[in-house]
């Protein structure tokens, strides 16, 4: 999600399996049995090593490109069983969030069907699929797109808002807004254009279509209305009014839409974001959100437990280049740097800040030593 992409829950690894090595392999005649033993080791380490994928990587990469992955997808059959129509899940930063609605997307959205069984081959979800998968529209907004600047806000989160349904009509041309509708001079407000949107889509769409609305970081202007230095307090308060004030009209507009028929086809949503100080401005508009943020079941939905991480680093390092270090001293120092995070007082485990834990994995791998030992920074 999406940060970092960092699927929380049992990694994707898969044991190497020994190919034969072909006659020509090219063994020297007087290579020693030790030679002809290191090289065959380094040959099956190329092949068993998952690579790290850093950054906002899609979700449809990690196998297409053997990348390192820590299942969450069983979460997704959680959700479900949450029975909520609209659920709100908070996170640090990178953390993976972005990752797991991209996860959400790929299961439910109808136009992903055909790259359903490639982009899931291997994940516990692809083995407990439920009736809903590849059943939804999926509609996607990214809010880390909007500016913070007061004077930007409202055009800026008409433009993340036309990002959303540019890709939705692509996806779906009959059902989108058309391309000469998706000009931000025709909106005075994030809320005209989702409205102007909806009605189209119950005009084109079938009576049975309904859709999943993902929203991915909805507080990240109000994060930098918080944190902004060399502001006065007058100009703090009117950026978190002016944007207050866009979000519960934008968040109202969507929850008149919310329900299960042909009038209200908006049948499931889930949000993302950081800060709990900007619910206020979205629940007083949107009392329908149930937040998981806190809830026990859901505190490793992103992050790393430590036998998630344990599976990451058997998935993606080769030891024996690592100038004698141990997986249990690589292991002792993400703890001390990278652990500590926990949701929910009743939760058992402790997460990782996934992150910082594949950016440190990824300079041992570079370095072919743990100098990053004594490099890395707290993941607070």
């Amino acid at each position: 999600m999406s940060v970092l992409m960092l699927r929380v829950f049992g990694i994707r690894h898969q044991a190497p399996s020994v190919m034969p090595l072909p006659p020509d392999f090219g063994f020297q005649a007087q290579s020693s049995d030790a030679d002809k033993m290191r090289l065959m080791q380094h040959e099956v380490n190329s092949m068993a090593f998952r690579k790290i994928g850093l950054g906002n990587v899609p979700f449809s990469y990690f196998n297409k490109r053997n990348l390192v992955f820590a299942d969450k997808t069983r979460y997704v059959q959680k959700l479900e069983e949450l029975g909520s129509s609209a659920v709100m899940f908070l996170r640090p930063r990178r953390f993976g969030k972005t990752l797991f609605t991209d996860i959400l997307q790929s299961y439910y959205d109808r136009s992903l069907a055909a790259g359903f069984d490639a982009n899931f081959s291997g994940t516990w979800i692809n083995d407990h699929r439920t009736p809903l998968a590849s059943s939804y529209y999926c509609l996607r907004f990214d809010f880390s797109l909007v500016p913070p600047q007061p004077d930007r806000i409202s055009q800026g989160f008409i433009g993340a808002v036309i990002a959303g349904l540019t890709d939705f009509t692509v996806s779906y041309p009959d059902m989108g807004l058309p391309p000469e509708r998706l000009n931000p001079d025709l909106y005075d407000s994030p809320s005209s254009l989702l409205l102007a949107f909806m009605c189209n889509f119950m005009l084109h769409a079938g009576p049975d279509a309904r859709l999943f609305l993902i929203i991915d970081e909805y507080d990240y202007p109000a994060s930098h209305v918080l944190s902004s230095e060399g502001r006065t307090s007058r100009e703090q308060a009117f950026s978190a009014a002016l944007q207050e004030r866009i979000v519960k009209s934008f968040y109202t507009c969507i929850k008149s839409f919310t329900g299960d028929s042909a009038e209200r086809p908006i049948a499931r949503i889930f949000i993302t974001g950081v800060l709990a100080e900007s619910l206020d401005s979205v629940t007083s508009g949107f009392s329908i959100a149930t937040d998981i943020s806190s809830d026990a079941e859901f505190n490793a939905m992103a992050g790393f437990t430590r036998d998630e991480l344990s599976k990451v680093v058997d998935g993606t390092v080769d030891f024996s280049r690592l100038n004698g270090i141990t997986k249990e001293q690589v292991m002792e120092v993400m703890e001390k740097r990278y652990d500590g995070y926990s949701f929910s007082q009743y939760a058992d485990e402790r997460i990782f800040c996934p992150d910082m834990c594949l950016n440190f994995l990824s300079g041992s791998k570079r370095q072919h030593q743990p100098g990053d030992l004594q490099q890395g920074k707290r993941c607070r």
